[in-house]
């Protein structure tokens, strides 16, 4: 686990990956011994919210009491002893460039766990069988860090959860909990102690763990069932630097230094990371066949994609991105790989938006052969400051115009220069 978060903070230099990490590390510790639970969790209106800690329900403890949080981006909150909201100890900054060793003690430290509990749970369920469920935990650790830009949970990435409802096997007393992997429509769901409830029919990986397979091994498995071993995947420095790869990160420079102009706390990198979150560059890494094919379907996939950029960059401090800097982080990101990348004449070469930028939309306004409401329009328009709705009306306008045919592409001959 500390080289996948080596390998994770190598990319990202310090933030959330801190707190996938921490979690695995204290649940490998005090899960079978103490009943330590870390179950990731999601606040209405927000999405993902750090890592909750928790000890379970068990033989000794007839409730599950809530221990702390970790944040998202990796600080430690003791809810026992401290009260929700109190980040306690604060180690997002210090990680840049402390050893991880002296973190996980000042974190066990923080949350008053002890070497032995307090009370024996030799014949507790997490103690007879825990280390599966440590083994499933550091999966989904492993996943997260390494496949980042998917595991903002919103029900439509790599996700885990606890409950019951997908096994019916589950102890009811000592709920073991399911772990739940998913991306776009495919989905893997682990029970606690490993045996596999989605797909059916596939072995348990406790099993096949205790029979000599490496973690390895159930890693690559899972990537294989989750569609993750695209072109992507070598984004953490694992795997061979493929051309495609090369073009995913001139790309998404190219957004960057395209929709970064201008918007406080923003940089190449923090621009690339929000990108990399998002669906797009692993839709882009899949077939052709499985791209958007209509323009509605398009217009729908496009509002998720910026929607999941948006998302991010307000998750990293970036208070006043909006959603069209995302839109124009998208049709630069599209512009550079497949509009003018060459090698792909499909459809969504023909009807990808256009970057919406200030240059195109006075030069457009200036032409009296679109309608008086149009130009007005375009004319009074900040695309720094659209929001889904308006953006989506622009792009109404331009289709209304019949801008869209033979490839909105061409729309780009009123675009005259390299600011706005």
């Amino acid at each position: 686990m500390v080289g996948a978060y080596n390998d994770w903070k190598r990319r990202y230099e310090h933030g959330w990956g801190l707190a996938w990490f921490l979690a695995a590390a204290l649940m490998e510790r005090f899960h079978t011994s103490h009943g330590l639970r870390a179950v990731v969790l999601q606040r209405e209106g927000m999405g993902y919210y750090g890592i909750g800690l928790q000890l379970v329900s068990c033989s000794v403890r007839r409730e599950t009491a809530e221990l702390g949080r970790l944040t998202m981006s990796g600080d430690v909150e003791n809810w026992a002893t401290g009260s929700p909201g109190d980040h306690g100890l604060k180690l997002t900054a210090r990680a840049k460039n402390e050893p991880v060793p002296s973190l996980v003690r000042e974190a066990i430290a923080h949350l008053g766990l002890t070497p032995v509990p307090r009370t024996s749970h030799m014949d507790c369920r997490h103690h007879r069988r825990g280390s599966s469920a440590v083994l499933v935990f550091q999966l989904a650790a492993r996943l997260a860090l390494r496949y980042d830009h998917r595991v903002y949970i919103d029900n439509d990435y790599v996700a885990m959860r606890s409950g019951r409802k997908l096994d019916p096997k589950a102890d009811q007393k000592e709920s073991p909990g399911y772990t739940l992997f998913r991306t776009g429509g495919r989905a893997v769901v682990l029970a606690n102690d490993g045996r596999v409830l989605q797909p059916q029919g596939a072995a348990s990986l406790w099993h096949r763990f205790m029979s000599g397979e490496t973690e390895e091994d159930l890693d690559a498995w899972l990537e294989a069932e989750l569609g993750l071993t695209g072109p992507l995947a070598s984004l953490d420095g694992a795997g061979t630097y493929t051309a495609q790869l090369h073009n995913h990160r001139y790309a998404a420079w190219c957004s960057a230094r395209a929709a970064g102009r201008g918007l406080a706390g923003s940089t190449n990198t923090a621009i690339r990371n929000a990108l990399e979150r998002s669906d797009l560059p692993s839709a882009l890494s899949g077939p052709s066949s499985s791209w958007p094919s209509t323009p509605d379907g398009f217009d729908e996939t496009h509002q998720h994609w910026c929607e999941q950029i948006l998302g991010a960059l307000l998750q990293a401090g970036i208070s006043k991105a909006t959603f069209g800097r995302a839109a124009k982080i998208v049709a630069i990101y599209l512009k550079t790989r497949v509009v003018c990348g060459g090698g792909v004449d499909g459809p969504l070469r023909q009807f990808a938006h256009p970057p919406i930028d200030r240059v195109l939309l006075q030069a457009l306004a200036k032409e009296t052969s679109f309608s008086k409401s149009h130009r007005s329009l375009w004319r009074h328009t900040n695309w720094t400051e659209l929001n889904a709705e308006s953006y989506a009306k622009i792009i109404q306008s331009l289709r209304n115009e019949g801008l869209e045919r033979g490839g909105f592409w061409r729309v780009e001959k009123w675009w005259t220069g390299d600011t706005g």
